[in-house]
């Protein structure tokens, strides 16, 4: 049988070896295949020669489950302060920038090439972001109010559309609207401007929720704001316009 002082000899050594590549095999994914293996080898030969504390300790400090939990961890401190992004990978194209409908979280994307160890950053990130939304429902400081989906808006803008003129300011536009006055915001860090020169367009107002605004000058941009502070939450490039 092998004593204590042989078994450490030898666990020491896979212990180290096995933790210290994993690092490097997240970082570079491309190569971590194989140090992947030799890491789950190293838990499971830890396992059937009973040093179950190795093992356990090689797991909580390898980056498959530091990285997941930061990340997880970094989702639910965006909810919970409203700053929460759903992440994926890719050229962001037309309505990318758009709340999310369902979740009410804006996306981000880490560009356009991906490295492969996406499900364990954006995936444990966004899941933060599922639960809690489904568990306490929308994060604060987001629009929380009626989101009409591409179709429903085009619907709305035929059958309640009312023309206005607008006035256009540095951060947006102003406009009349049986009397009481509106106004429409960009948002500085999403991709959804105004068109430069704009005089007038149509407009729904929906409760005190939503407001829709299409302008003359710019048809095939549909652009949707909370109603309490006229901020873009939405923009529709014209899919079914």
């Amino acid at each position: 049988m092998m004593s204590d002082s042989r078994r450490k000899n030898i666990h020491r050594p896979l212990f180290k070896i096995a933790l210290y590549c994993s690092w490097p095999a997240f970082l570079f994914f491309e190569i971590g295949g194989y140090v992947v293996a030799i890491f789950w080898v190293a838990v499971f030969v830890l396992l059937i020669r009973q040093d179950r504390r190795k093992a356990w300790r090689l797991l909580f400090f390898s980056p498959w489950i530091i990285i997941p939990l930061f990340h997880f961890t970094a989702g639910t401190i965006g909810y919970f302060s409203g700053t929460a992004a759903l992440g994926g990978v890719g050229y962001p194209g037309p309505g990318f920038f758009n709340l999310d409908r369902q979740y009410r979280a804006w996306h981000s994307t880490s560009g356009c090439v991906q490295y492969g160890n996406e499900p364990l950053t954006d995936g444990p990130r966004n899941a933060a972001i599922y639960l809690w939304t489904n568990l306490c429902g929308y994060q604060r400081d987001v629009y929380q109010g009626y989101y009409p989906d591409e179709r429903k808006t085009q619907q709305l803008l035929n059958q309640q559309g009312k023309m206005v003129d607008v006035h256009q300011t540095e951060r947006g536009i102003d406009f009349l609207l049986d009397g009481k006055k509106y106004q429409i915001r960009n948002q500085d860090h999403r991709a959804m401007p105004l068109p430069d020169s704009c005089r007038s367009g149509r407009v729904v107002v929906v409760g005190d929720e939503l407001l829709i605004f299409k302008s003359d000058t710019s048809p095939i941009q549909t652009y949707l704001a909370d109603h309490k502070t006229g901020l873009i939450f939405a923009c529709y490039w014209g899919s079914f316009f």
